[in-house]
């Protein structure tokens, strides 16, 4: 991508030892989290204007418009929880700042060589491998705290209503099959693992008519939409196979701003979201591949293609 080779080339010879590490990292490459905490790479705040411009190029190159939208007005989020707490007197010595945003850049972005590159901060966990055509998309988590900010009635930002919506629409439709527990588990349940040996299970729908299949379809490219249209358009196909093996899986109230959860499980996809934490006004979703995770098939193949002997 071009676009990453600019960001490098911008960086100063400090900055490009914080921005990069090797593609063969496997522990660095895999260690990501969601809350606000130092992290590896280089952080907006240490870049310049033009710097983190290019840095958000890099990033936004592998997402939808509305993918865009959410990280940015997630980042944004940042200044908005700092004011809550501040005016609350309940500030947890937790940072809260959008500069805090890190950019790592895992091997040397080619147009044939497989590379890779993560951009994360609190509620922003984007893994992108890169090798050619074939892009790796997962793990890709965004959440939101607050999940929504009123001004009286009316709604003045909620970056992740789509995910809770649509979700809610698929309920709707399939009713209290769906309900796996009238308790909403605190956090996602995959939280930050690095690897996923298996997928959760215990109960849900997974037969669905004509109608709540399209609605199991929209709930699903909720989470592969995230990405520009070519790359969730690829994802989407190779997803399709799955969608007569999907679970459905509901956990805790179903009444809007109460506790509740709820989760995709297929052969290998999932999407796993919570809203249970600050009152439910906080969100997490993720979504997950087991083949697919930080590249995992994108290098298998480089691997099988390119060093048979």
């Amino acid at each position: 991508m071009e676009t990453a080779r600019e960001f490098l080339a911008s960086l100063s010879e400090e900055q490009r030892a914080a921005a990069m590490r090797p593609l063969e990292d496997e522990t660095e490459r895999r260690t990501w989290f969601y809350w606000p905490s130092p992290r590896a790479g280089l952080a907006l705040g240490d870049m310049g204007a033009e710097q983190r411009k290019l840095a958000h190029y890099v990033v936004a190159d592998v997402l939808s418009l509305t993918g865009a939208a959410k990280v940015h007005a997630i980042i944004g989020l940042e200044h908005v929880l700092d004011e809550i707490e501040q005016r609350q007197g309940a500030r947890r010595g937790l940072p809260r700042d959008p500069s805090l945003y890190y950019l790592t850049i895992f091997g040397d972005p080619s147009d044939d060589a497989p590379w890779a590159f993560r951009f994360e901060g609190h509620h922003v966990s984007l893994h992108i491998t890169v090798r050619g055509d074939d892009i790796a998309c997962t793990p890709c988590f965004l959440g939101a705290n607050p999940a929504i900010v009123r001004h009286g009635d009316r709604i003045v930002t909620r970056p992740l209503g789509e995910e809770e919506d649509v979700a809610r629409d698929l309920l709707a439709s399939v009713g209290a099959a769906a309900i796996v527990s009238a308790d909403a588990p605190d956090d996602i349940l995959t939280m930050n693992a690095p690897g996923l040996e298996q997928l959760p299970n215990g109960g849900g729908v997974s037969d669905f008519d004509p109608k709540q299949q399209r609605a199991l379809e929209d709930l699903v490219a909720v989470y592969v939409e995230r990405m520009r249209p070519d790359i969730a358009g690829r994802e989407m196909d190779r997803l399709r196979p799955q969608l007569d093996h999907i679970v459905f899986a509901w956990a805790g109230s179903t009444e809007r701003g109460e506790r509740h959860y709820y989760r995709l499980t297929g052969p290998t996809f999932l999407a796993e979201y919570d809203n249970t934490q600050d009152n439910a006004n906080h969100i997490h979703a993720v979504w997950r591949d087991l083949e697919q995770d930080f590249g995992a098939d994108v290098l298998r193949a480089h691997i099988a293609r390119d060093h048979v002997t």
